[in-house]
């Protein structure tokens, strides 16, 4: 699945001029050495980050953190997502001089699991908090402007997973 997802984002990150950083969080099939592979043909606008494996949080969080443009946008590697859509919520976000704004899943491919723990996340999300500006929170594309991230970094702590104890290793090509 990792060879489609990058072969879809090259021609968005080429004619937008988007960098793209990936992150690799512990996978224990090939997915190291593609984005390796990746970084070594494109270091113009690619980058693998590996971490060790600590949860998605903890791994966006690194990643986040790392970034060194005005927005930081994130795309889950999955398949479920057109990296055309970045294009479109960050227009979103510039024009509604918003700090972030968060895709919706139009036409979800999950298991019921998947959706039956999304629809409770957000309903107690909802409960807590009152009106959530997110409509779907799990959703795995964003764009979050990078002073946004660096507040809330100042404000909470970082996620803990198992493999937190060694930081992040990048590849960046030749």
């Amino acid at each position: 699945v990792i060879e489609t997802v990058l072969a879809e984002i090259k021609p968005v990150a080429a004619r937008d001029g988007f960098k793209v950083l990936t992150i690799d969080d512990g996978s224990s099939d090939r997915t190291p050495e593609i984005l390796d592979r990746w970084a070594e043909r494109e270091p113009s606008w690619f980058k693998a980050l590996h971490v060790p494996h600590g949860g998605k949080d903890a791994a966006l969080w690194q990643a986040v953190g790392s970034v060194d443009t005005e927005w930081a946008g994130a795309m889950d590697g999955d398949g479920q997502y057109d990296p055309g859509d970045i294009v479109k919520l960050l227009a979103e976000a510039a024009a509604s001089s918003s700090g972030g704004v968060w895709g919706i899943r139009a036409a979800r491919n999950d298991n019921w699991w998947r959706l039956v723990s999304s629809a409770i996340g957000k309903t107690v999300k909802k409960l807590l908090l009152g009106r959530v500006a997110i409509e779907d929170p799990g959703c795995g594309l964003f764009i979050l402007r990078k002073s946004v991230w660096d507040r809330v970094a100042r404000l909470c702590p970082a996620p803990r997973g198992p493999g937190r104890a060694v930081g992040p290793r990048f590849h960046r090509g030749a």
